[in-house]
C-alpha cells in the first residue's frame, strides 16, 4: 500500500519534484569539490550510473546514502533538506484524491462505565464538529457481544468501530484485558484503541502500550481543556492518520 502511495504522489510531482531537488544538490556539491562520478559510486560501492539517477532526480536517495555521501562531500545531512522548494497547491492535485481517505463519518465505539464521564466525552465529541457515529457499551461482556456478533445486529449504527475509546478501570473486567484480546484478534488487532483513564498510573501505562494501545490519555481536570484534548484526538484519527479499510 505504502508503494501505491509513493507512486500516487510521484505521479501528481511532489515527490519527484523534491528528489530533483536533493539530486541538484548532490550535483552541485560534488562539482564544486570537483569529484568524479566514479569515486562518488566506489565510495558507497553502488554504479556511478545510479548516482547520475540521483543526481537527475530520476530515483530517490536512501536515507542511508545520503548519510554516507554527506560524510564524502563533507557537509551535514540536513543540507540536501534545508529550505527545499515545495510547489504550489496547483502543481498538485487534490490532495485527498492521492492518500484515498474515506469521507464517511468516524465510527467511534466508546467502552465507558461512567454515566457521567460518558455524557462528558459524547459532549466533547459533539463540540469538535468533526462527524462521527457513535456507540457506547458499558462492559467488556456487551463490548464483546457488539464487536463479535455485530453481524447478526443489522439496526446498530455501524457494523464495526474505525477507533475504540475505552475506560481502563472497567468492572469486572478491566479495560486491559480486552485491550490485550482485541490486539491479539485478527479481525481488530489494526483497530486502533485509545485508552482514558481518570490517572495515570506507570505500570498500567505500560501494561497499556504492551498490549498494544494506540494511544494512553488522562480525562483532564479542566473541561475545557478534555474538550480541546478530544478534538485533537478526533482530528488526528479522522483527517491525518490513515486507518484500515
Amino acid at each position: 500500500m505504502v508503494t501505491g502511495l509513493i507512486k500516487q504522489m510521484k505521479k501528481h510531482h511532489l515527490l519527484s519534484y523534491i528528489d530533483e531537488q536533493i539530486g541538484t544538490r548532490l550535483r552541485n556539491r560534488r562539482k564544486e569539490l570537483n569529484i568524479p562520478l566514479k569515486e562518488i559510486a566506489n565510495f558507497i560501492n553502488i554504479p556511478y550510473q545510479q548516482i547520475q539517477k540521483y543526481e537527475n532526480g530520476t530515483n530517490r536517495i536512501p536515507a542511508s546514502a545520503l548519510f554516507i555521501l554527506a560524510q564524502k562531500l563533507n557537509i551535514k545531512e540536513e543540507y540536501f533538506y534545508k529550505n527545499l522548494h515545495l510547489p504550489n497547491n496547483s502543481h498538485i492535485k487534490n490532495k485527498k484524491s492521492i492518500i484515498s481517505k474515506s469521507q464517511e463519518p468516524l465510527k467511534v465505539l466508546i467502552i465507558e462505565d461512567s454515566s457521567v464521564d460518558e455524557a462528558l466525552l459524547k459532549e466533547a465529541i459533539t463540540a469538535s464538529n468533526i462527524k462521527c457515529l457513535l456507540h457506547t457499551e458499558h462492559n467488556v461482556k456487551n463490548a464483546k457481544d457488539f464487536l463479535y456478533q455485530y453481524k447478526h445486529t443489522p439496526n446498530l449504527s455501524f457494523t464495526s468501530p474505525d477507533i475504540i475509546i475505552m475506560d481502563l478501570n472497567l468492572p469486572k473486567i478491566k479495560g486491559n484485558t480486552l485491550l490485550k484480546e482485541l490486539k491479539n484478534n485478527r479481525n481488530f488487532k489494526q483497530t486502533p484503541i485509545i485508552i482514558l483513564t481518570n490517572s495515570v498510573n506507570k505500570t498500567e501505562m505500560q501494561e497499556c502500550y504492551n498490549n498494544g494501545a494506540n494511544a494512553f490519555l488522562t480525562k483532564a481536570f479542566d473541561v475545557n481543556e478534555f474538550f480541546q484534548d478530544i478534538k485533537k484526538l478526533l482530528e488526528y484519527w479522522s483527517s491525518m492518520a490513515i486507518l484500515p479499510s
